[in-house]
């Protein structure tokens, strides 16, 4: 890594490791929890093993039922 992150850049002419320390006071620290909205609308999965999405039910695989479940990923 420090034979890459060390070297000049061809298209940038910068050093990666000193373009990451400029860079780095402009990131900030993620949450601990993703949002929800991006992971959709959380449903209960029913006992018969389905979610509903609207009036349309959908089924799932088995062993989810009571879990959470926030759509395909």
């Amino acid at each position: 890594m420090a034979k890459v992150n060390g070297r000049r850049h061809r298209e940038s002419a910068r050093v990666p490791e000193l373009a990451l320390a400029t860079e780095r006071a402009r990131l900030h620290t993620l949450p601990m929890s993703p949002h929800t909205m991006t992971l959709g609308t959380t449903r209960v999965v029913a006992t018969d093993q389905t979610v509903r999405f609207g009036s349309v039910r959908y089924s799932l695989p088995p062993g989810l039922v009571g879990s959470a479940w926030s759509g395909p990923r």
